[in-house]
C-alpha cells in the first residue's frame, strides 16, 4: 500500500521483522479490531482471511505490510492517524496480497531482485486497488491504481508487471507491502523468524483460499453482479484451474504418434546387419507416423486465433521429428483444399466460406497413404462425422457460447 502523500517508504522488502521503535505508541488493538470488523462487513467473503491475519506491531514500516505466513505488520502511528474506514481499506488491501497469492505468482513471473520486487508490488497493488475502489472501499490518499500508472483497468498483476518492466520510465511508487506481496524475504528474516508468531502454514493458506473461492462462487450464483470481476476471475481460477493448452496439445499429439513410432515390423527392403550364409533375413524397421492436419478456414474463425493454433501444431510436429513428406495439410470451408508448398508457422491458407468438417475429416482419413493421426483446428461451428474416428485430435478455438460440442470420440484440446 503506497504511503499517502509525499512520505517516503522503506525498501519494499527491507525486513519482515517486529521491530518497534522506542518512540512508537502502543498498538491500538481496539481500533484495529474495529477496522477488521468493518472490513469484514464491507467484503464478507474475506472475513475468514481477515481474522486469519496475525498482527505484529512494527514502527519501521511506512504503513502496513504482510508476509507469506499471513503476519500483518502494523505501523502504530499510521493506525492512530488513519480513520477506522481507511484502516479497514488497508486491511482489505493487505489481505488481498496473500489471498491472491501474489508471492507465489511473483516466483512464477521470475521476480528475483529488489527492483523487480518493487515493480511486482506495484502491479499487485494496481490489481487489488482497482477492485477495492470499484467497491467504494476507502483507501489512504494516492493509492496505486491502473489509472495512476496510465494502464487499462480490470487486469491481472501479470499484465501490469509486463507493462511496467518494458516501460521506458519506471513509476516512483514504493509500496512496501512486504514479502507477502512479492515473495522476497528481508535480509534479517531468518534471524527474526524465531521471534515472530507462527502464522499460517502453506497448507492452511491453500485451504483458506479454497474456502474463500467457494464463498465467492456462492455469492456470484445468488447475487450476480455483487462482486468485482477481479475476485470472480480469481475464484474461477482456484476452483477450475486451467492447464496450459499448449502442453496438453503437445502431449496428445506425442502420445498419438508414439503408438505408431514405437511399433516395429520386419521388412526385406533393407538388409539387416546380421548375415547368415545362404539365408536372406528381414530387418526390423520402425514406421514414421503420418499426420493430416485439417484447418477450419471458414469466415467464423478469427485469423489470429487460427495462426496461433497452427503455429503450435506445426511446432509440435517439428519437435517430434515428423517429416514434411509425412505431413498433409488441408484447408476446409465449404470445400476442401490441399495446401501445398513449403509449410512454415505463417502458412497461407485459402478459404472463407462455411464449414463441413465431417466431409473434410472423411476426406483426410480416406487419403492414401492413410494418416495415422488427424489434427483438426476449428471453432466448432461445423458438422461432425457420424462415425467414430479414434485417431482425431480437435484443437478447439474460442467461439460463441452456443457452439455444438465436438463428438465424444474426439480428443479435444480447448485453445485459451
Amino acid at each position: 500500500m503506497a504511503a499517502p502523500g509525499p512520505e517516503p517508504g522503506p525498501e519494499p522488502h527491507a525486513a519482515d521483522r517486529p521491530a518497534a521503535g522506542p518512540a512508537a505508541p502502543p498498538l491500538d488493538h481496539t481500533k484495529l479490531a474495529a477496522a477488521r470488523l468493518q472490513a469484514a462487513g464491507l467484503q464478507p467473503f474475506l472475513a475468514m482471511a481477515l481474522y486469519a491475519l496475525t498482527p505484529v506491531p512494527d514502527a519501521s514500516r511506512a504503513t502496513f505490510s504482510v508476509d507469506e505466513r499471513w503476519r500483518l505488520y502494523v505501523n502504530p502511528v499510521k493506525l492512530r492517524d488513519w480513520p477506522v474506514a481507511q484502516v479497514a481499506g488497508v486491511l482489505l488491501h493487505e489481505v488481498g496480497h496473500v489471498v491472491r497469492d501474489h508471492a507465489g505468482r511473483a516466483r512464477t513471473a521470475v521476480v528475483t531482485d529488489e527492483v523487480a520486487a518493487r515493480l511486482w508490488n506495484i502491479a499487485g497493488d494496481a490489481e487489488i486497488n482497482d477492485d477495492l475502489l470499484e467497491a467504494k472501499v476507502k483507501l489512504p490518499a494516492n493509492p496505486v491504481t491502473p489509472d495512476s500508472l496510465g494502464l487499462s483497468p480490470h487486469k491481472a498483476a501479470e499484465f501490469y508487471y509486463s507493462r511496467l518492466t518494458s516501460a521506458a520510465e519506471r513509476p516512483e511508487f514504493d509500496p512496501g507491502c512486504g514479502s507477502g506481496s512479492h515473495g522476497l524475504a528481508g535480509d534479517d528474516q531468518a534471524s527474526a523468524g524465531s521471534l515472530l508468531p507462527a502464522g499460517l502454514s502453506d497448507v492452511e493458506a491453500l485451504l483458506l483460499r479454497r474456502r474463500i473461492a467457494e464463498a465467492i462462487a456462492r455469492i456470484e450464483a445468488n447475487q450476480p453482479g455483487a462482486l468485482g470481476g477481479g475476485w470472480i476471475r480469481w475464484a474461477h481460477a482456484i476452483l477450475r484451474p486451467q492447464l496450459d493448452w499448449r502442453r496438453l496439445l503437445a502431449a496428445k499429439i506425442r502420445s498419438s504418434t508414439a503408438a505408431v513410432a514405437g511399433s516395429a515390423d520386419y521388412s526385406y527392403a533393407k538388409p539387416p546387419r546380421r548375415h547368415v550364409p545362404g539365408v536372406v533375413l528381414p530387418s526390423l524397421v520402425r514406421p514414421i507416423p503420418r499426420v493430416a492436419i485439417v484447418i477450419d478456414t471458414s469466415g467464423s474463425v478469427a485469423k489470429d486465433q487460427l495462426s496461433i493454433a497452427w503455429s503450435e501444431v506445426h511446432g509440435c510436429l517439428r519437435a517430434l521429428g515428423i517429416r514434411r513428406d509425412m505431413l498433409t495439410v488441408y484447408a476446409a470451408d465449404a470445400e476442401i483444399h490441399r495446401v501445398t508448398g513449403r509449410f512454415t508457422r505463417q502458412v497461407r491458407l485459402p478459404g472463407g466460406g462455411g464449414t463441413d468438417m465431417a466431409a473434410a475429416i472423411e476426406h483426410a482419413a480416406r487419403a492414401r497413404p492413410r494418416p495415422d493421426l488427424v489434427v483438426v483446428i476449428t471453432d466448432g461451428l461445423t458438422r461432425w462425422p457420424p462415425r467414430p474416428r479414434p485417431d482425431v485430435i480437435v484443437a478447439l478455438l474460442p467461439g460463441p457460447a452456443a457452439v455444438p460440442q465436438p463428438p465424444s470420440w474426439a480428443q479435444v484440446i480447448r485453445i485459451q
